[in-house]
Formats: structure tokens, sequence, C-alpha cells
């Protein structure tokens, strides 16, 4: 399965060097590697993304579950996954969909309520507890559900308060009790930082409330009430506020997204590409010349430069008309031409990979032909280094 998702990832490569070497590669790893148990950990973002909000969206679906609630005032809504635990999904929501109150009488929690997960459709419907949650008022409510098994929320899903500001598109994360994008993108109208209060021109109507809004930096509130024209949400920042008071931790961090179309994109794209592949085959150059190579080492050095040459795939081509405007493409296309000659260089010894880690040593021809490597490697640096100062001086602050 490895080899055939590298070869699937690596598909306009086809043809090309660089399909060769990782397939190749991948299908050692899989060979040597895959009856070791994987281990669990959360889904995160390792650096800053540049998803489109739509791809971002799409990623963060992945915390959305839709309600159902049935019982006096039967309602459905959605929610998001806020905080987890081994055992745990906490879950907020707008409170009118999972309650209810008479003329004159306290305000009760529905009798049955149901969660769907939006990333898990095949999983039956759970029970939610409705938990204490002293919301200040505010239209939100907090709610319990067992974690299903191997469920991995995706931590990095929020948009900083601070960042929040009216004219930025935003899209609703759920309506019409499905879990999909509303295909509508709205725009932010007005933003309460102090109350914790977001409102939208989105034309969404009804059937959206707990969905999450998102803005193109992450998660930014909860919808609360929509119609035709707008809608209001809470802001998650409050929320958070008041699920820690609960007594609930918030699992939940900065999604740290940054869209395509922003004019710092570029520049922070590719410092963190660059930097990312020079540490990384600097790691696996200087692994290769030790006396003994271990075996786990190598396999996360060969699987992070494997990461960081696609980043340089996707990445190599994505900017070329801002370093156009900014006068740096001839300098880009050198520098780009010159990391790829090192990567073809440096993976002339995909052929000896197998055996280096059988043997935990690496021959000494191969030692020769790294070491004959070396000029090349300071160069590429001190190239990205100052590549990536003129960058610098000519994008955005």
């Amino acid at each position: 399965m490895v080899s055939n998702a590298l070869q699937k990832s690596l598909a306009p490569f086809k043809n090309s060097s660089i399909h060769r070497i990782l397939v190749l590669l991948g299908a050692f790893l899989l060979t040597f590697f895959v009856a070791q148990p994987a281990r669990s950990q959360e889904t995160t973002f390792n650096g800053t993304t540049f998803l489109s909000g739509s791809e971002l969206a799409s990623l963060l679906m992945q915390n959305g579950v839709r309600i159902r609630a049935f019982g006096k005032n039967s309602q459905h809504g959605f929610g998001l996954i806020v905080g987890w635990s081994e055992q745990w999904l906490y879950i907020v929501t707008a409170r009118h969909v999972v309650s209810f109150k008479e003329v004159g009488a306290m305000e009760l929690p529905i009798a049955r309520i149901e969660v769907d997960f939006c990333a898990k459709p095949e999983i039956a419907a759970v029970l939610a507890e409705f938990l204490p949650f002293d919301a200040k008022g505010e239209d939100a409510a907090l709610l319990r559900v067992p974690r299903p098994p191997n469920f991995q929320p995706v931590a990095g899903a929020l948009e900083v308060a601070e960042k929040i500001e009216p004219g930025q598109e935003t899209w609703v994360l759920g309506y019409n009790a499905e879990c999909r994008l509303h295909p509508s993108i709205g725009r932010a109208s007005s933003w309460d930082e102090q109350r914790g209060l977001l409102e939208a021109i989105h034309p969404v109507r009804g059937g959206t409330s707990g969905a999450a809004l998102m803005v193109g930096g992450g998660i930014a509130a909860i919808v609360f009430d929509s119609d035709q024209v707008r809608l209001n949400a809470l802001s998650t920042n409050m929320l958070e506020t008041r699920v820690r008071a609960a007594g609930v931790d918030w699992s939940l961090l900065k999604a740290r997204n940054i869209l395509p179309t922003d004019p710092n994109a570029a520049r922070i794209d590719l410092s963190e590409t660059l930097n990312q592949y020079t540490f990384a085959v600097r790691n696996v150059h200087d692994l290769l010349l030790q006396p003994s190579v271990p075996r786990n080492s190598l396999t996360n050095y060969v699987n992070t430069y494997n990461a960081t040459i696609r980043r340089f795939r996707d990445a190599k081509d994505k900017y070329d008309g801002t370093f156009a405007k900014n006068q740096t493409l001839s300098q880009w296309h050198r520098l780009r031409d010159d990391l790829w000659k090192v990567h073809l260089e440096f993976w002339e010894v995909n052929e000896e990979i197998e055996n280096i880690w059988k043997n935990r040593k690496t021959p000494p021809e191969t030692t020769v032909r790294l070491r004959a490597l070396e000029p090349a490697l300071q160069a590429l640096e001190r190239d990205v280094s100052s590549f990536l100062k003129i960058l610098d001086t000519r994008s955005p602050q």
C-alpha cells in the first residue's frame, strides 16, 4: 500500500528519475517495515499549510459531527469536536439544537441526542451525553460521546482571534443535515472579539446550527443562527474559555494555514520548503558517512527526505507569477535547477540503500561518492540562504 500511495502521489513524474527512485525506495521500505505496528498519533499539521479555503474545509470536516435530537421539539444540526481523551470526544454545538424550554419551565436537554461522524459515515450513530456547561447566556452546549477506535481528530484546526477581521471569506462546514461544505462562499461582515460574536454575509438559510464557520486560516466560530442573507456565530476563542471552565480539556490548536492567494504565501512556503530539504538531505548524507548506520535513523531520515522532495515538487512551479512580479524568477529557476541536480546525484546511492539497511554500514565506494557531493551540498545551502534573503526583502511584510 505504501508503494502504491507513492506511485499515485508522484503520477506527474511517472517517466522521471524521481518517480523511479522514490518508488524503488518506497517498495524497499514496504518490504522491511510493513510488519511493524503503526504508532497511534493525533492528526496535526507539520509546519504551515498552503491550502485553499475549500481544501482546508474538506480536511477539517474530520472534526465535524451531525446531530439529531429526538423528543419534544426534535431538532437537527451539527457540532465540532474540540477536545478528546483516549475514551471520550467532546463536542460543542448550538444549544437550541439539543435542548428545549417551555414557557415558565427550566431549559432541558432533548431526550435522545444522536451523533454521526462526518469523517466516518460507516460508524453507526452514537448517543451523546449532555454535559453541565455555563455558556454565559450564549447559544452553546457541550456534549460527550465515546471515542471510536482509531478515530483521530485534526488538532491544527483554528484561526486565532486576532487574525479574524471583516472582509475575510467564510466557509460553512455542513448544511441541510449533510456533512459537506456549503457551496456558497460568504464574507465576514462584523467581528466583536470581546463578546466573541462573528457575523457573516452568507446566504445559507437554516439547517446549519452548530456547524463550524471557517475563514482562510482555520475554524473561527460555530454557527448559531442563519437566514437567507447572513449568519451569526460564536467564536472558538470564547468557546474555549467556557469549555475549559467546565473542566474539559480543549485539544484544538492553531491551523497555521495561509491561503495561496496571500501575498506572503510564496515567501513562507519556499522558506519552509527549502530549509526542510537542505536539513533532510544533510541528515541522510551525514548519516550514511557514519561508521555505523542505525536502521531506525535511516528509515526516519529517508521518510523525511521523501516528504521534503514531494513538497518541493508541489511548490517548484506554484509561485512563478509572484517571482516574475518581484523580479526573482531567474534566481528561483537557477536555484530550483541546482537543487534538482543535487537530488539526482544524491540518489544515485539509492541502489545501495537495501544493502546499507541490511548491513548497517555504507560500502566504501558509496562513501567516496557521498564525500564528493559535499561541495555541491555546501553550495546549495549557501544559495538557499542567499535566495531567501533576497525574497524576504522583496515580499510584503
